[in-house]
């Protein structure tokens, strides 16, 4: 009949217990499911163990019951906070840790950067043409540069600009341009107009 006695009594015909159904002796004497890793509770079909809560903090991410809820969601990066929540593949992450449930970025692919400090949404800003972001979170274009290529680049036109205290001069209509890099290096130039 398929039940079997597991109480150890070993009483003539004796047979208590269902091992299809009973998650104590589930498929086998002994088998309990509710006592697999980090299991909360759990029950028994047709000999098979089946999770149905986990340990806070735990997760049965593969579904098989038999091993119970061995994933940890509090500091696996493939599964952060839930199952599959995987924080290497949020948006142009190169590489990220999982903390207290919560993805954090570790590096950008790049030209991207995490400028809100959101790891659950990866490195979403575009830094090489981000007059907001340029080159690198926070710095700024300001006074009407332009960021091209992850470097804010000035401009101011006129027709008699002069460039390093005099020593070049513009003739007619020309557009004198300075960059500054991240680190404080100016770079300068210098475009005719016809």
């Amino acid at each position: 009949s398929g039940c079997r006695d597991c109480d150890a009594t070993k009483q003539a015909a004796r047979c208590e217990t269902d091992p299809t159904t009973t998650a104590a002796n589930c498929g086998s004497c002994g088998n309990n499911c509710s006592a697999k890793s980090n299991v909360s509770s759990a029950s028994c079909s047709s000999s098979t163990c089946y999770v149905s809560s986990c340990n806070s903090g735990f997760a049965d991410c593969n579904a098989i019951g038999s091993d119970g809820c061995k994933i940890n969601l509090t500091n696996n990066v493939a599964n952060c906070g839930s199952c599959g929540n995987n924080c290497n593949t949020k948006s142009n992450v190169a590489s990220a840790t999982c903390s207290g449930s919560a993805c954090a970025v570790s590096s950008c692919i790049s030209g991207y950067g995490n400028c809100n400090g959101n790891g659950a949404d990866g490195c979403k800003t575009y830094l090489l043409n981000n007059n907001s972001n340029c080159g690198a979170c926070g710095v700024v274009c300001s006074g009407g540069g332009t960021c091209t290529n992850g470097t804010c680049i000035m401009h101011e036109q006129g027709e008699q600009q002069l460039v390093k205290n005099g020593s070049i001069a513009l003739k007619g209509k020309g557009s004198l341009f300075f960059g500054r890099l991240c680190n404080g290096e100016r770079r300068g130039g210098i475009r005719f107009e016809a």
